[in-house]
């Protein structure tokens, strides 16, 4: 079980009971806090799963750029094509 899905029953639990008969949380509640927690998980995982992806995508690039280097030359991604660099004097 989650922790949100945890926190959301100690939640109940913790209320102040009513003076008549104590509230119970129904299958149906039980089930929807479950899901929504289920979901949150599962966004969290796709949300570390993309930042690994982006990860690995952006070392791919700084790879590629250091292996496209030309000496006297810069690559220009706006044009994908290389651009003499200024003589120093």
């Amino acid at each position: 079980m989650s922790m949100f899905v945890l926190l959301a029953m100690l939640v109940l639990q913790t209320q102040a009971p009513s003076p008549s008969k104590e509230p119970v949380l129904n299958e149906v509640g039980k089930l929807k806090l479950q899901n929504v927690s289920q979901r949150i998980e599962l966004a969290q995982l796709k949300f570390q799963a993309a930042q690994r992806e982006y990860e690995a995508a952006r070392g791919d690039l700084l790879k590629l750029l250091d292996e496209l280097k030309v000496d006297g030359y810069t690559l220009k991604l706006e044009t994908l094509s290389y651009q003499k660099d200024p003589v120093k004097k």
